[in-house]
């Protein structure tokens, strides 16, 4: 029996703007890190760890750029004024944020070799942690399904150590990111009424929730072309809704 197991990688979301790894968002701004009970944080290895995949895998989206981002759990989450600092053995060093929650990953050896952590000023768990690969010329409703792939192995690498035991190992002898019995989930671009995936005269629709909010490409189906595409139809405006 076949057997799928659904992994929602919540950071996998693709509708954020590609921000190189040596650019910083010309309206980032530093933002100091007071103390917090329980703050949300991430593994600064952990996070390079898919900087990494995605030099050794570029070949996935040999155009695109990686980004990350930070976003909101829930509606009652603020980004104004968020603060991420990288925090190891020597001072913390602050890491400009754009308004958008962009920023830049550096790469620091001193750091690594302290096990450092970047910390947000925010409550434990009330933050995403985003990395988005995107090739340039597309518009925002078409996502390319070698970005999707490369964006599951580069979020694979760094979310795979806080997976439990079991599922890791499961998910690792199979291939989490290209094995037919693994659905990986990510979240559209646009509300969605809709979605095709094609590749030259070959089309068929993708599978997506009642809510349109969230979708399952076929990573695993190599029949499908890395330069293969994903177009999203946007919900209709409700009638009297301003434009």
């Amino acid at each position: 029996m076949k057997i799928l197991l659904i992994c929602c990688l919540g950071a996998l979301a693709l509708n954020t703007s590609p921000v190189r790894a040596d650019e910083t968002p010309a309206d980032a701004k530093v933002v100091s890190v007071v103390g917090l009970r329980d703050p949300e944080w991430k593994s600064y290895r952990a996070m390079v760890k898919g900087l990494d995949t995605f030099e050794a895998m570029h070949q996935l989206a040999p155009d695109a750029t990686l980004s990350f981002k930070l976003r909101a759990q829930s509606k009652e989450v603020s980004l104004d004024g968020v603060g991420l600092r990288l925090v190891g053995n020597d001072s913390p060093i602050a890491l400009p944020i754009g308004p958008d929650g962009a920023f830049v990953l550096p790469r620091n050896q001193s750091a690594l070799d302290d096990n450092a952590e970047l910390v947000l000023n925010r409550r434990k768990d009330s933050i995403r942690w985003v990395a988005t690969v995107r090739s340039p010329g597309l518009p925002e409703h078409v996502i390319r399904l070698g970005d999707q792939r490369l964006s599951c192995e580069v979020m694979w690498a760094i979310e795979k150590g806080d997976v439990p035991l079991l599922i890791r190992g499961i998910f690792s002898l199979a291939g989490a990111c290209t094995s037919s019995k693994i659905g990986i989930s990510f979240s559209t671009p646009i509300p969605t009424a809709g979605a095709t995936l094609s590749d030259g005269v070959r089309s068929v629709p993708v599978r997506l929730t009642k809510d349109g909010l969230r979708y399952w490409p076929p990573l695993w189906d190599t029949s499908w072309s890395n330069d293969a595409t994903i177009t999203f139809v946007a919900l209709p405006t409700p009638a009297g809704a301003p434009l």
